[in-house]
């Protein structure tokens, strides 16, 4: 198995944190110890949304980290 050029740099991107913390988002909407404080679905919208942010930010370029 080869991995891609820069790998050790897949944390620091926006995209895979933002694509980390929507997995940790579509999971909340299976728990019931948000009912009744956060209306229904905000967390699947919130997880969706920010997918599609993870999307964009594939294509930003980061100062932080050295393009190879």
């Amino acid at each position: 198995m080869q991995v891609t050029k820069g790998y050790k740099t897949i944390p620091k991107r926006w995209s895979a944190q933002a694509a980390v913390v929507s997995v940790i988002l579509g999971l909340q909407e299976a728990l019931p110890a948000w009912e009744g404080i956060v209306p229904d679905d905000w967390f699947m919208y919130a997880s969706a949304g920010l997918m599609t942010l993870s999307i964009v930010f594939q294509g930003l370029k980061q100062a932080n980290i050295p393009e190879e």
